[in-house]
């Protein structure tokens, strides 16, 4: 065994270095050939993975699969994998795998697995063969139930106490205080990803840079970074969370273990010292300091990344934002923010969170303040088409999607619509690297090459980003596109919100789940729902071509997004801020009132 393993290093070394990767594949093969070697295959598959060199991992699951039957979740990282570089199955294979995990993923299955290898919920999230009644709830609650248990269980005592203090004085408060409420709320955001870009970091950089009213509300922002920074480490989030701190109006706690780390940021006090107790990172440590700010309600801005801290549940009211377009599953998360078209009344059971409705978005872009003055009145030039790799003589179907959020449903009515229209292309962005963007593009291309559109009709932009300038520069090429088309499966999110800016028209087909809702809700928002989101397939490629091959139809579709942006409450910011307080006011009246979280909506008439 111990030879085997070090045949097989010296042959993944090879093959890293592009070394003879023919040779090192078939001396692989050659080890595993034998019966019960199948476990070699998967590790194999699994390392392959890791590496992204995706050809390989596909072909060592094939013959692990072969030689013995995958357990569920094996299969759930193969399929992931697979649909991650845009290798889908269709028509009754796609069936026979849902089915398979219907009949696989039971309940039993899944309690039986340790908490070391619990299903990945984002992973889960992007497998597009899992039936979301079925499956995204079950996943997500046990994981978020294990995740408890974990750290409620391994809690040191120093921190039970603390916590137990803590909570007897918040339950004494609570019953003592008479509505309506005449203090501030202490609101807390909670995020590891303040460096790299929250999810609707332009929405959050307003609520956090002075949106907030206040005379009602004090604004602390958690920011959990494990590693200190270096000098060069500056740019657009230090500049930005620089100005917050000297601006006063937030608290900024920076949670690090190196003491030299606090270089833009307040430091943390503790009123007891527990560095023999656990990190400041730890979730025990940023729970803690959060008890210590008596913070009210906090705002989980990341999702499942921070989720041991909110399991310890270190304010009375815990709110899930702009993470991720799906249920936490954990019930120490009070409440999930969305809008009726988002969730509408029929999916309220794909959440554990009770939920509050918004009376228009549940997100919305503070892009006025972004984009100063009226935007992008003026057409594109040919230069810009130039510039992108576009031809400014033909029909542009686009989708800014990340490749993996492309499902094969929607592609191949995209192939469709292209048939059907000879003068269009098809122009995607690539926003990833190295081996995993060329299988994707491989896979795109092959298959639509198979369904009869040659390769020099899809076109592969390149990702764009990272300061203000170059941020603007993405928005305003989305003007470039004659007619956007939304995936099915995992649709546009902020990206939606910047074509929408830009003038651009986006079709959609939202479908069982939030994150196929979010584009629809935007449209409808903005008034075009009766032009913009349908409810088939067959109508998704009919309305298309309508409005592509219909110039009048698509100026005046065009014309009426760039009317309505400038009122919608899509990008009514200032009204948003007062409707998001409301629902932090209304969170906290019903947590005095009854100790508990409540569904609820909020209403136009709630800020006049």
């Amino acid at each position: 065994i111990i030879i085997i393993i070090i045949i097989i290093i010296i042959i993944i070394k090879l093959i890293l270095k592009r070394q003879s990767i023919g040779f090192g594949v078939t001396c692989l093969n050659l080890l595993i050939t034998e019966k019960g070697k199948s476990d070699i295959a998967i590790k194999l598959a699994k390392v392959f993975l890791q590496l992204k060199i995706f050809e390989q991992a596909f072909h060592f699951w094939k013959i692990g699969n072969e030689q013995y039957q995958l357990k569920p979740l094996e299969m759930t990282a193969w399929h992931e994998a697979e649909i991650s570089v845009c290798k889908w199955k269709f028509g009754q294979q796609a069936k026979n795998i849902t089915r398979y995990y219907i009949r696989e993923f039971t309940s039993d299955y899944l309690k039986s697995l340790s908490f070391t290898s619990a299903p990945d919920p984002i992973m889960i999230m992007r497998n597009q063969y899992l039936d979301p009644s079925s499956h995204h709830l079950l996943i997500l609650k046990l994981w978020a139930d294990k995740v408890a248990q974990i750290s409620r269980k391994n809690a040191p005592e120093t921190f039970k106490k603390f916590y137990e203090k803590i909570k007897l004085e918040r339950e004494s408060e609570r019953l003592s205080t008479q509505l309506p409420i005449k203090r501030k709320l202490r609101i807390g955001y909670l995020s590891s990803d303040f460096d790299k870009g929250v999810p609707n970091l332009p929405l959050v950089q307003h609520l956090l840079y002075g949106g907030h009213t206040i005379t009602e509300f004090e604004t602390y922002v958690y920011f959990i970074r494990p590693h200190k920074y270096s000098n060069e480490e500056v740019g657009f989030p230090y500049i930005l969370w620089r100005s917050m701190i000297e601006s006063k109006v937030v608290k900024f706690r920076l949670l690090n273990n190196e003491k030299d780390a606090t270089l833009y940021f307040e430091n943390v006090d503790f009123s007891v010292d527990f560095k023999d107790n656990y990190q400041l990172t730890s979730e025990y440590g940023v729970a803690h300091v959060i008890m210590q700010d008596k913070i009210d309600i906090l705002v989980d801005l990341n999702m499942h990344t921070l989720t041991e801290v909110l399991a310890l549940k270190p304010a009375p009211i815990s709110i899930s934002w702009v993470g991720r377009p799906v249920t936490t599953g954990a019930s120490y998360i009070d409440y999930f923010i969305t809008d009726v078209v988002m969730t509408p009344p029929h999916l309220s059971h794909l959440f554990t969170e009770k939920l509050i409705r918004m009376p228009n978005c549940a997100w919305i872009a503070p892009h006025k303040v972004l984009y100063r003055g009226i935007p992008f009145e003026d057409e594109p030039t040919k230069e810009e088409f130039d510039q992108q790799g576009l031809p400014n003589d033909k029909i542009i179907l686009a989708n800014f999607n990340q490749l993996w959020k492309i499902d094969g449903r929607a592609f191949k009515t995209w192939i469709r619509i292209m048939r059907r229209v000879p003068n269009s292309v098809l122009w995607l962005l690539d926003f990833s690297i190295g081996a995993d963007a060329n299988t994707s593009r491989k896979n795109i291309l092959e298959f639509a090459f198979q369904a009869g559109i040659s390769n020099d009709r899809i076109i592969f932009g390149k990702s764009i980003g990272g300061n203000q300038k170059a941020n603007y520069a993405h928005v305003r090429r989305s003007a470039l596109a004659t007619l956007f088309l939304d995936s099915f499966f995992y649709g546009m999110g902020s990206t939606a919100m910047n074509i929408l800016w830009a003038g651009s028209p986006i079709l959609t087909m939202p479908g069982e789940t939030l994150f196929s809702r979010m584009a629809a809700s935007f449209i409808t928002n903005l008034g075009l729902a009766e032009d913009l989101v349908v409810s088939s397939e067959r109508e998704y490629e009919e309305r298309a071509i309508q409005i592509i091959t219909n110039k009048q139809k698509l100026l005046q579709i065009k014309e009426k997004i760039r009317k309505n942006r400038i009122h919608s409450p899509l990008f009514d910011y200032l009204n948003y801020t007062r409707y998001f307080e409301k629902s932090f006011k209304l969170a906290w009246e019903n947590y005095i009132q009854f100790g508990r979280a409540q569904n609820f909506d909020v209403t136009i008439n709630d800020i006049n």
